[in-house]
């Protein structure tokens, strides 16, 4: 499954296009990194549609569940598809094939009915159901499986790379509005979208090899907000540094958790670039000379503006 020959698309592109898809009934499949917020995409466009998501993990059915377990009748044998299949039978919903890419062979085969003639089993999806389906890219999937020809041939297929700017975004928009979000990570999120603007290499979209081969953590978008979520609940439960450093870095990894504790760190003690620029002679220096070292930074991004 050679990811180049896809269109590649961002996060606000590949939205649009799924919405389309989904009321054109167009089968899609998403390709992406882990973390890159396929799942979310998936949920939100269907939400928005007032349909629901029902979820079927590809590393978690076999055969059986899709084709249907033979269940005797009186006057014969009905073959019955798992419950949350049967649920986008009854009314309609959005049908997700999730971690397609973790899905044998034989899984695949099965889902070939499913997708072309939505049918499973004795079972007929519902007329307003739609089917989506997402993967991670054959490199990012180790001991996971390749495409069939067959299915990829049933599906439009895009590769979702969001940008920078919309990671940011999410962080500095989206995250502090949602349901549940605390004044305390509403804000720490907002502070991390305007230093990752500084230093852009605390996102990873992709992974690099040691967390593919290896399962150290990175710095995906979904790992920022597990860990930006745990330091945040840490400071505010007062629970000192060292276990909010370990929250973050178990999600981001220590080298991404350190850059950043450090930066939030410095900022402390620093003008900002906006206070520099507006009393360039009157902004405090620190005294410090590592500090002060830092502050030459602030100048180079003052004279960028």
């Amino acid at each position: 499954m050679p990811t180049d020959t896809y269109p590649i698309v961002s996060f606000t592109a590949a939205r649009a296009a799924l919405g389309v898809a989904l009321d054109a009934d167009i089968p899609m499949l998403l390709i992406g990194s882990p973390g890159v917020g396929k799942s979310a995409l998936v949920e939100e466009v269907a939400a928005a549609r007032k349909l629901p998501a029902r979820v079927l993990l590809g590393s978690t059915v076999d055969p059986t569940d899709i084709g249907g377990l033979p269940v005797p009748r009186r006057d014969g044998v009905d073959r019955l598809p798992l419950r949350l299949i049967r649920d986008c039978a009854d009314a309609p919903g959005v049908l997700f094939l999730d971690e397609l890419s973790c899905a044998p062979p034989s899984v695949q085969a099965a889902l070939l009915r499913l997708i072309l003639e939505r049918c499973a089993g004795d079972v007929r999806l519902h007329v307003g159901s739609r089917v989506v389906a997402a993967a991670n890219p054959p490199d990012q999937s180790p001991g996971g499986f390749e495409l069939s020809a067959p299915l990829t041939g049933r599906l439009t297929i895009l590769s979702l790379v969001p940008t920078l700017d919309e990671v940011r975004g999410f962080f500095r928009d989206v995250l502090p509005g949602r349901p549940g979000t605390s004044l305390a990570l509403a804000a720490l999120a907002a502070d991390w979208a305007a230093t990752s603007e500084v230093e852009a290499g605390l996102i990873q979209v992709d992974p690099p090899p040691d967390s593919v081969t290896g399962g150290a953590p990175w710095g995906a978008p979904r790992n920022w907000e597990r860990g930006l979520r745990g330091y945040a609940a840490a400071e505010t439960a007062g629970a000192g540094e060292e276990v909010a450093h370990a929250l973050l870095a178990g999600a981001v990894g220590a080298d991404q958790a350190v850059a950043y504790q450090a930066i939030r760190r410095l900022r402390e003690y620093l003008p900002t670039a906006d206070t520099i620029a507006r009393d360039p002679q009157g902004a405090p220096c620190p005294p410090e000379r590592d500090r002060q070292i830092a502050a030459l930074g602030l100048i180079a991004r003052v004279a960028s503006l």
